[in-house]
C-alpha cells in the first residue's frame, strides 16, 4: 500500500510524497506499521522554522543535508539557498527524495545514495562541493567520529543539527565546540507526548577571521608606551 500524505495545506507548500512505497517506509520508520500524519506535521513545522529562521538564511548559500532522508528537510532549505545537497544511505528514500523535489518544481537540489561520512569528503575533495550550512539530522545514536570529523573539514560557517537524543546531542555539541564551533542557539519541542524523548533543534557557528575586530599597534606605539 501507498502511504501519502499531501502537506499543501497545512505548510503552504512544499507538499509531499511522504513514502511512495512500503519499502521506503519501513526502512525509515522502522519497526511502524504506519505513519502518525499529525506527528509528521508538526514535525515538519518545527524543522521549517528552526532551518529557515535560525540558520539565517540569504539564497545565496550551499547547503548539504545529511541524513536528508526523503529529502523534508532539504526542500524547505531549498525555498531559501542557492543549492541543496542531500545525502542518504537509504536508496529508495532518496529515489522519493528526488520525486519530492520534481513534484514542487526545484531544479536547485542534488541527492546522492551513500553514508554521510563518507560522501561529504569524497564530494568536496572529488568535486569541490562546499557548504554554508550542514544540517544533521542522525538516530538516535548521534554523529560518529568520522561524520565529526568531516564536518571539520569542510569547515561549514554554520551547523543545524536536529536530535532526537538529548544525550547524544549534548555529547556532540561538546565536540564540536573543540573543534572551534560555539552554541548559538536551541529550539526544543515535545513531539512524542507521554514519553520520554524531545525533539530538539540546535544552531552551531564557527567564527571567522574576518569576524573578529581587526586591531592594529604598530611597534612605535609600543615602545612609546615602555617608555612612559
Amino acid at each position: 500500500m501507498h502511504i501519502i500524505a499531501s502537506l499543501t495545506e497545512a505548510l503552504d507548500k512544499p507538499c509531499f510524497l511522504i513514502c511512495k512505497n512500503r519499502t521506503s517506509a519501513e526502512k525509515i520508520f522502522p519497526g511502524g506499521k504506519g505513519i502518525n500524519v499529525s506527528i509528521v506535521l508538526n514535525n515538519l513545522g518545527l524543522k521549517n522554522t528552526a532551518l529557515g529562521f535560525e540558520a539565517g538564511f540569504t539564497g545565496k548559500e550551499y547547503v548539504i543535508d545529511a541524513y536528508c532522508g526523503i529529502g523534508t528537510i532539504s526542500l524547505f532549505l531549498a525555498r531559501h539557498a542557492k543549492h541543496v545537497y542531500g545525502v542518504e544511505i537509504i536508496e529508495e528514500a532518496i529515489a522519493d527524495a528526488k520525486k519530492n523535489a520534481a513534484l514542487n518544481g526545484f531544479d536547485n537540489t542534488t541527492f546522492y545514495v551513500g553514508k554521510a561520512e563518507e560522501v561529504l569528503p569524497e564530494k568536496y575533495e572529488t568535486e569541490g562541493i562546499y557548504a554554508d550550512v550542514i544540517v544533521v539530522d542522525p538516530p538516535r545514536k548521534g554523529l560518529n567520529a568520522d561524520t565529526i570529523e568531516a564536518l571539520d573539514r569542510m569547515d561549514p560557517r554554520r551547523i543545524v543539527y536536529v536530535s532526537c537524543d538529548p544525550a547524544t546531542l549534548a555529547r556532540d555539541v561538546a565536540l564540536l565546540k573543540e573543534r572551534g564551533y560555539t552554541l548559538k542557539n536551541a529550539i526544543a519541542a515535545d513531539l512524542f507526548p507521554r514519553c520520554a524523548h524531545v525533539e530538539t533543534v540546535v544552531l552551531l557557528s564557527r567564527e571567522k577571521v574576518d569576524d573578529y575586530i581587526r586591531i592594529s599597534v604598530h611597534t612605535k606605539d609600543l615602545k612609546a608606551s615602555q617608555e612612559q
